[in-house]
């Protein structure tokens, strides 16, 4: 057995069960860091209304909030009704954790353009919220590669430092040693320098010029 299938017979299920809650009875994570603009409620309650309940809220018992859901939780409260949740058995150190990565780990994924367009050509919705969401989809589909085309290719130096430090000057007179020392000038709007002191490249009137 290979130590990747090893490992995975370790994973614990932390889904301890599922019920049927009242929304307004759970509570909201004060650490939520996700906000819902209006395009993206309009498209999960056009979700909701037309595929029904096919995601679950996910709450820690251990403290009773939500980790994943809470725009579901405020849709269906705003309609009065009930909402499916998993509930699960965290510390609140790994509630934390969770609530930090849940969403981020599937923002990660990338799409494949051709599988998305397939896709699309083979969907279709009465509702508007969830209709708006597909246009938006299909119009950004190839976006980037689109104006990409023609750019000219280049190479990226690494301009990153070997090493950087924060240094701490007791007053004035230290700094201005300090500058004599690396012979530089250290005003009050210099937030860093380099040493050897290098030349900053400025592109703010550069443009690309069509050679063909």
């Amino acid at each position: 057995m290979s130590k990747s299938v090893a490992n995975a017979t370790q994973w614990r299920n932390r889904i301890v069960c599922h019920t049927e809650e009242d929304p307004a009875q759970l509570l909201a994570n004060p650490l939520n860091f996700r906000r819902h603009p209006s395009a993206q409620r309009d498209a999960l309650r056009g979700s909701i209304g037309e595929l029904g309940w096919i995601k679950a809220v996910l709450v820690n018992r251990t403290t009773g909030h939500v980790i994943d859901g809470h725009a579901r939780c405020e849709e269906a409260i705003t309609a009065g009704a009930t909402v499916p949740v998993d509930w699960v058995e965290m510390t609140e150190a790994e509630e934390r954790l969770a609530l930090a990565v849940l969403d981020p780990i599937t923002e990660m994924a990338t799409r494949d353009g051709e599988a998305l367009a397939a896709l699309l050509a083979d969907v279709s919705t009465q509702d508007a919220g969830l209709q708006s969401l597909l246009d938006h989809l299909a119009a950004t589909e190839n976006v980037p590669e689109e104006h990409w085309q023609g750019m000219p290719e280049y190479e990226q130096d690494d301009l990153d430092a070997f090493r950087s430090i924060k240094i701490n000057f007791a007053d004035q007179a230290a700094v201005n040693s300090f500058a004599m020392l690396v012979r530089q000038s250290i005003t009050e709007k210099t937030r860093f320098i380099w040493f050897p002191e290098a030349s900053i490249l400025k592109t703010a009137d550069k443009r690309y010029v069509d050679e063909s």
